[in-house]
């Protein structure tokens, strides 16, 4: 995350300032990163006994309840809509929608919890005794890890020791740069100090990145799409679905409203109102399980190190569909003239895999995130030049499995994947470090040219060898 936050004030700086060079981004802004994530504070209070914990998680399940009967009157979205195919670019899987159904069930059991002690201080967890049964909704995850393991997990688990269940863990909450600040204190959008609504996202991108065409001789699209492709890499963030997974549509309205929906209503002079469009479909992110009762946190459906999850996945099932168990290799499409392509999908409710689209082959490719019903998120169809950047890292893994199995020819199918998923993503990591990052963050002090350091540690002290190791 603090990678994604780097590139977004490079981004801010660079789509604001006109006079933008790369070597001038403040420092100060940098360092006030240095101290993160921040840590968990939990709420003073505690519930020690079974019933009372019961009573506010039996208050979120009628809430959800609640919640479902309101979909089966909310309309989904049209398949042929550009709003059905963005809401399937950013899918979410269906074991992000069972682990959000308790999300839900907690942020209901919060609202309860405050109502009921009347509780000033929203921001903080409420957690159960550690002797209090959670009613079969927040199961232990136990991880078992191997200190000598010489492969990343896929899920991401055990890659920091010290928190090896959570930290940069798939299917996970986020970390958190800042505490949470909802209108409610526990999940309502923000509002401004005054209470009054803020400026919707739609005037503040027009504000901030207007629809202008402008070059750059320092940069070219390449810098967009890696850092597209990397933030890929770290973060898929689950949104809200109906329960069945079908779609949500918040713009037509047919009296009542989903409860998830937040969709943004375009001012009379927005460029897009020329074309009748008054309002832009918008669902919210879904809620993460976290064990306690507190504010809303965000679901990460991929782990959070660069790793490779954008190629490989990060889940092991979804993983072993993605292989062809023969050398280490992927699964790819060959043209007859012996071009290797992205496996075709065969979902057509994909939002670009149409019956008549495949009349004339055109087709959306198969990605690590579009099996069903392991994972929902489409994203290397987003775009031509992300689908680009999937193809070329797919080939690019073949091609060393194939070398690495002529090099060693006694090495089984499992340790040429293994070994070539580890080259991978020590390739992405020299990328990210040493060329893209250095292009954002360069620091010119007079005839000098120096490059930010990325994290200070609170005490001062540069990390340990074994430390470093264990980072990279």
């Amino acid at each position: 995350m603090l990678l994604i936050t780097l590139v977004s004030v490079a981004s801010y700086e660079m789509n604001v300032r006109d006079d933008f060079d790369n070597s001038e981004i403040d420092p100060p802004i940098i360092l006030t990163l240095s101290y993160l994530p921040i840590p968990d504070k939990n709420y003073s209070y505690r519930i020690t006994d079974k019933s009372t914990w019961n009573k506010y998680l039996e208050a979120g399940k009628q809430a959800v309840k609640h919640k479902d009967l309101i979909e089966q009157t909310t309309p989904s979205l049209p398949v042929s809509s550009p709003s059905y195919r963005h809401q399937k670019a950013v899918a979410t899987s269906t074991k992000a929608t069972s682990l959000a159904y308790i999300g839900y069930i907690e942020e209901y059991a919060t609202m309860n919890f405050h109502r009921t002690v009347n509780s000033t201080n929203r921001k903080e967890k409420i957690c159960a005794n550690s002797s209090v049964a959670l009613d079969g909704l927040c199961a232990p995850n136990v991880v078992k890890c191997n200190y000598f393991s010489k492969y990343r997990s896929l899920n991401g688990s055990c890659n920091n020791l010290k928190h090896p269940e959570t930290y940069g863990v798939s299917y996970t909450a986020f970390r958190r740069h800042l505490p949470p600040d909802y209108a409610d204190g526990i999940s309502k959008p923000r509002v401004s100090q005054n209470g009054t609504p803020l400026p919707s996202s739609r005037v503040v991108s027009l504000e901030i990145h207007p629809p202008l065409q402008i070059t750059d001789s320092k940069f070219s699209v390449m810098l967009a799409i890696w850092g597209q492709f990397l933030d890929h890499d770290m973060t898929a963030t689950a949104s809200s679905r109906k329960a069945n997974q079908e779609t949500i549509s918040c713009c037509n309205y047919n009296g009542v409203t989903h409860p998830e929906c937040f969709p943004v209503l375009l001012e009379s002079y927005d460029p897009f109102t020329k074309n009748n469009v008054t309002c832009i479909e918008f669902v919210r992110s879904a809620p993460a399980p976290t064990c306690c009762l507190g504010p809303r946190e965000q679901l990460n459906q991929v782990s959070a190190f660069i790793d490779g999850s954008v190629i490989y996945g990060a889940d092991e099932e979804l993983t072993r569909k993605l292989r062809t168990f023969d050398n280490g290799m992927l699964k790819m499409l060959y043209t007859e003239d012996g071009r290797a392509l992205l496996p075709v999908s065969d979902d057509l409710t994909d939002g670009c895999n149409r019956h008549d689209q495949q009349v004339h082959g055109r087709y959306c490719f198969l990605t690590v995130q579009a099996f069903k019903p392991i994972s929902g998120d489409a994203r290397a169809n987003e775009n031509l030049h992300l689908t680009s950047m999937h193809l070329l890292w797919a080939r690019q893994h073949n091609l060393i499995a194939l070398n690495l199995s002529k090099m060693n020819p006694h090495w089984t199918d499992e340790i040429i994947f293994q070994e070539a998923r580890r080259i991978i993503g020590a390739q992405m990591q020299h990328i990210t470090y040493n060329e893209f990052l250095p292009a954002i963050l360069v620091v010119k002090q007079g005839q000098n040219q120096t490059t930010m350091r990325l994290c200070f540690p609170p005490d001062g002290q540069m990390p340990s060898r074994e430390t470093k190791d264990r980072m990279t």
